[in-house]
């Protein structure tokens, strides 16, 4: 799956621009419900002349308007070590394992209660 990376200048922390995406980012993460696929890192060691943030394969769903604006270019998945979870769900450093990120369910596509006959049969045992 292709990741995201969006590379700022240095000074985009002090002028504000860093700040407005990564609030962007949450008021479009918190809209859509807190997807489980959706998250946001940094890369844990900035050069000197820019930041390096990186987006989750599921942000051309869920935010194109900041890759657009902010001009994100297609990588590979950073490694878990490099990064650090800017926002996103509390499990979200799984999506940097390959063979995790396609099987991480939306939370919301969850059942939030299982059939009444699936949890009787469970009990018995049967």
């Amino acid at each position: 799956m292709v990741w995201y990376s969006v590379d700022m200048p240095e000074a985009s922390v002090t002028d504000g621009v860093y700040h407005r995406f990564c609030r962007e980012f949450q008021k479009a993460f918190i809209g859509a419900d807190a997807p489980q696929t959706l998250a946001l890192f940094a890369c844990r060691k900035s050069r000197a002349e820019k930041r390096r943030l990186y987006l989750s394969p599921d942000a051309g769903e869920y935010v194109p308007h900041l890759m657009q604006n902010y001009d994100a270019k297609p990588c590979s998945v950073p490694e878990e070590s490099s990064v650090i979870l800017v926002y996103g769900a509390p499990n979200a450093k799984s999506l940097l394992s390959p063979s995790e990120t396609v099987a991480v369910p939306k939370w919301r596509d969850a059942p939030a209660i299982y059939p009444i006959s699936n949890a009787r049969q469970a009990a018995s045992g049967g």
